[in-house]
C-alpha cells in the first residue's frame, strides 16, 4: 500500500472547487466526537497510554510507518504542552543534562607522565 507523502502516491479522487464549502477539511456533516473519547491533555499518563497503544499498533502492523511517526511526534509535542501546563520541564532539564555530559566529555585532563623504570 502506497502511503500518502510517497513519490509514487498519485491521488485517485476528483478534483474540488475551490469555492466549495468544507469544515476544516472534512466533508460536511461529520459529527464531533463524543468527550469522553478525546485525550485529556493535561494528564501525562493518558498520553503515555496512548503512545503505547500508537506503538502497539504499529507492531502489529496495523497502522504503517507515517501514521506512527505523525502520531508520536503529535502525542510528544502533547506531553511537551502537558509538561509545561504542569510546571514539569523534564524535556528542558534532558537537554542541560545531555549539554552537561557533553562538556564532562569534552574536558581535557592532562595525562599523567608515564615513569620508566630504566
Amino acid at each position: 500500500m502506497v502511503e500518502r507523502g510517497a513519490p509514487d502516491y498519485r491521488w485517485r479522487g476528483g478534483r474540488v472547487a475551490p469555492d466549495a464549502e468544507t469544515d476544516g477539511g472534512m466533508m460536511p456533516g461529520i459529527a464531533d466526537p463524543p468527550d469522553d473519547d478525546l485525550l485529556d491533555w493535561r494528564d501525562i499518563v493518558a498520553i503515555g497510554t496512548e503512545q503505547a497503544r500508537l506503538y502497539a499498533l504499529w507492531r502489529r502492523g496495523r497502522i504503517g510507518n507515517r501514521a506512527s511517526k505523525t502520531g508520536m511526534a503529535l502525542l510528544a509535542r502533547l506531553a511537551d504542552t502537558c509538561e509545561k501546563a504542569a510546571g514539569v520541564r523534564v524535556a528542558e532539564l534532558e537537554v542541560l543534562v545531555t549539554k552537561l555530559e557533553a562538556q564532562v566529555a569534552l574536558r581535557h585532563t592532562p595525562p599523567r607522565p608515564v615513569r620508566h623504570l630504566a
